[in-house]
């Protein structure tokens, strides 16, 4: 964030007296050209002081200050900050995508009373391999997929049991659950909970980079969705917090 502020105002020629990386006591500090370089004690954050940045300095008009460029510019130097920690998350996200991360698989490790998994005969140990003729092959995939139920009476399970094939009719129950921003919604249940059976997924770079790009875009509208809701009262600033 910080680097996006003080590369730009660098291309820009506005004077930074002082770029740390980190809070707190300095470690150590060098200087280059009108730039002062530290590293603080507390490695969170950091902050770069511009020329001129602040309304309770003197402003002579100096060209190298940050007041004295154009609002445009002044724009820019405070935009570049928030658009670097996005890319840094898209970037994060693209290699944690390259070089794999863990997944539950669809095997079951439990059953909840009631439900309909335990009374169509869904067992401890199954691996569902398809819900509707759909293939799942991780755990998210099938939630999703069974959760899209809502309305439906029952579904059709695929499973695995001891190398043998089995096709059940599982009935499906609807409950009303909170979203990631608390809102009621309804989905399916079929009462099924994972085994603590996992698998390391790994993407190529190009499919990687996609899924990265899907990722971001969905952080971003369930933000944006957060905003809108906080601003039409929908929901609570403590709620958005906690």
């Amino acid at each position: 964030h910080e680097f996006g502020h003080f590369i730009i105002a660098k291309k820009m020629g506005v004077r930074v007296e002082k770029f740390s990386i980190g809070f707190g006591p300095k470690l150590f500090s060098w200087k280059r050209k009108d730039t002062e370089y530290a590293l603080c004690a507390f490695p969170l954050g950091g902050y770069v002081k511009m020329a001129g940045d602040s309304l309770e300095e003197a402003h002579p008009g100096v060209a190298d200050e940050y007041f004295s460029q154009s609002p445009g510019r002044r724009f820019q130097i405070v935009f570049f900050g928030p658009l670097l920690n996005y890319l840094l998350g898209l970037f994060c996200f693209w290699i944690i995508f390259v070089a794999g991360y863990p997944q539950l698989t669809t095997k079951v490790g439990g059953l909840v009373d009631g439900y309909g998994a335990q009374k169509a005969g869904i067992q401890v140990g199954d691996r569902i391999i398809a819900i509707d003729s759909v293939k799942v092959k991780y755990w998210e995939d099938l939630q999703k997929i069974v959760q899209s139920k809502s309305t439906t009476e029952e579904v059709t399970v695929d499973i695995i049991r001891s190398d043998a094939s089995i096709t059940l009719r599982v009935p499906i129950k609807a409950k009303a659950v909170d979203d990631e921003l608390g809102k009621k919604r309804r989905v399916g249940l079929i009462g099924i909970i994972p085994a603590d059976d996992t698998v390391t997924v790994s993407y190529g770079i190009l499919p990687s980079m996609h899924r990265a790009l899907s990722k971001s875009w969905d952080l971003t509208a369930i933000t944006y969705k957060a905003i809108w809701r906080m601003i039409t009262g929908q929901l609570s600033v403590k709620e958005s917090v906690t």
